[in-house]
């Protein structure tokens, strides 16, 4: 997925679809954020937070951009603290295991998986 296909996209009638969006506040439950790198792609956070959050390429990258500009960003939210890990987790591997986006290693200084870092917070901290 290219940066310039991440809007909402077509289904297979032309029909643009968007994803439920999950929730940014439970103020009793527990925020997925993720973390500004240097290192790691748009595309590959975009499609680590649509395989694990299932929200629309178009919201993704939004999120995305907000954690480039601002240093993190929630992009989900849970009311159990393992749920919220299992898909702080999920992110995390699927930056690491992505290697659509390879080709992108001769202009950045890093080798090994691509990183991307996630927290869960208790809402209102």
């Amino acid at each position: 997925m290219r940066l310039d296909e991440v809007a909402d996209v077509a289904d297979k009638t032309g029909t643009a679809t968007t994803a439920k969006e999950v929730p940014l506040n439970d103020p009793t439950g527990w925020n997925v954020m993720i973390l500004n790198n240097p290192v790691t792609p748009a595309e590959v956070v975009v499609e680590a937070i649509v395989a694990a959050v299932k929200i629309s390429p178009g919201e993704a990258y939004k999120r995305m951009m907000k954690a480039h500009k601002n240093g993190w960003v929630a992009v989900a939210a849970y009311g159990s603290k393992d749920v919220a890990e299992s898909v702080a987790t999920k992110i995390e591997q699927h930056a690491r295991n992505n290697k659509s986006y390879d080709h992108y290693r001769p202009f950045v200084k890093h080798t090994g998986p691509w990183p991307l870092d996630t927290e869960v917070m208790k809402a209102g901290e």
